[in-house]
């Protein structure tokens, strides 16, 4: 809506720039989450696919569509973005394992793709091939991989799908196919899924872990399973989280990044290959204000919007121009500034500059740059040259992140 004089359509853009202003300013709360930190809600990816939403709330996927990930029905890969239909008021996107899900300003989800385990959290088990509504509600954030974390509006936690290391915190191993809520467990404001274990970051800037403790994931000093979710001692003032494969990123309310869990391939930023089953903290980094990971590699942004990596590179995921590993942070993509938020799949990554343009880099199987082609690239290209994600400071980003 375009306002003209003062009416009630002025006065809600004008009051969600306000509150968008005061929370970007405001740091009377040590452990709000960085804007860039939220602003990675707007564009997810996964194993070849990504998808976004984009500043009219309209929901965008790209990439292999191998169980329907993208949304579409039985077409093949899609190699351009495509405008999912029937779907709007979308505030927040996941991907997981060859599914996706799309929260909307209602507290809605709509989910689609692989759902073999149940973790569309539609009742059953069949994969959809066009968004459908899920059994969750009141929701705010999602992220998932074969099971699924939803961070209610009020701070719980709604959980469905796999759970064979008791990922879904339930203190059980049985999988479920409709939405239950982690028992005794509030004050969440982020979640994160990873391969088999889960991570909760609460508003006290403690974080917490469940699940598989392979390769000291859990970051509790072992390598135990656990099925209900247990604080991580060494970790406080956490501002964001992060993981995606089996290893983990926290970043502190002083710009410090702490990392641990599996490092085959240098990605916790140690100078080593060797897991870590506590915290760590990454040396080598300015202050830091956004963190992500791959399924190898690690990504973070420090100010001015300067991007650093570090890990597995086979595929030019770190965007350096070549493929070597890389066992410490550099910065990287070289020379390149005024992003605002980072995210990476399985063997690509992606920003998002100050004017919501998309960037990406890696490996382009499948079409998951967007940018039409399959050509891969160790340097960034600009992927989408016709989507515009929201953009710090927009009318359209104020009211998605306030209206969530």
């Amino acid at each position: 809506m375009q306002p003209t004089g003062i009416t009630p359509g002025l006065t809600i853009h004008f009051s969600a720039i306000l509150g968008l202003l005061f929370w970007l300013c405001s740091s009377s709360n040590a452990f709000s989450a960085p804007p860039a930190s939220a602003f990675k809600r707007f564009i997810a990816a996964e194993n070849a696919f990504t998808l976004a939403c984009d500043a009219t709330g309209a929901a965008w996927t790209w990439g292999w569509n191998n169980f329907g990930q993208i949304g579409r029905g039985v077409n093949p890969d899609q190699l351009v973005p495509y405008k999912l239909t029937g779907v709007s008021g979308v505030v927040a996107v996941a991907a997981g394992y060859s599914a996706s899900m799309a929260v909307t300003s209602s507290g809605s989800v709509l989910g689609w793709g692989l759902n073999g385990s149940g973790q569309l959290g539609t009742g059953e088990t069949g994969s959809h091939f066009s968004p459908v509504l899920t059994g969750f509600s009141g929701i705010k954030a999602v992220s998932m991989y074969t099971h699924t974390l939803a961070l209610a509006k009020n701070g719980t936690v709604w959980v469905s799908g796999a759970n064979g290391n008791g990922q879904l915190g339930l203190s059980t191993t049985e999988s479920r196919s409709t939405p239950a809520q982690i028992p005794d467990f509030t004050g969440v404001q982020a979640v994160e899924a990873g391969i088999g274990f889960s991570l909760a970051l609460k508003s006290d800037g403690t974080v917490w872990a469940w699940g598989n403790g392979w390769s000291g994931v859990l970051g509790l000093g072992d390598t135990d399973d656990r099925w209900s979710p247990i604080q991580i001692p060494s970790l406080s003032g956490i501002v964001a989280i992060s993981t995606t494969g089996s290893h983990c990123l926290a970043l502190d309310n002083q710009g410090a990044v702490w990392a641990w869990g599996l490092n085959d391939n240098g990605q916790l930023g140690t100078g080593d290959t060797s897991p870590r089953y506590s915290p760590i903290r990454v040396n080598g980094l300015p202050t830091v204000q956004a963190v992500a990971t791959g399924y190898y590699h690690s990504m973070a942004l420090t100010a001015g919007g300067v991007p650093w990596a570090w890990g597995g590179n086979s595929g030019g995921q770190l965007g350096t121009g070549d493929s070597s590993t890389r066992l410490e942070p550099v910065q990287s993509p070289p020379g390149k500034s005024g992003f605002v938020t980072l995210t990476a799949g399985v063997g690509h990554s992606l920003a998002v500059d100050e004017k919501g343009g998309v960037w990406a880099w890696g490996t382009n199987s499948h079409g998951c740059f967007g940018d039409g082609t399959s050509t891969s690239s160790p340097s960034p290209v600009r992927s989408l040259p016709t989507l515009r994600l929201p953009a710090p400071g927009s009318t359209a980003a104020a009211l998605l992140l306030l209206g969530n």
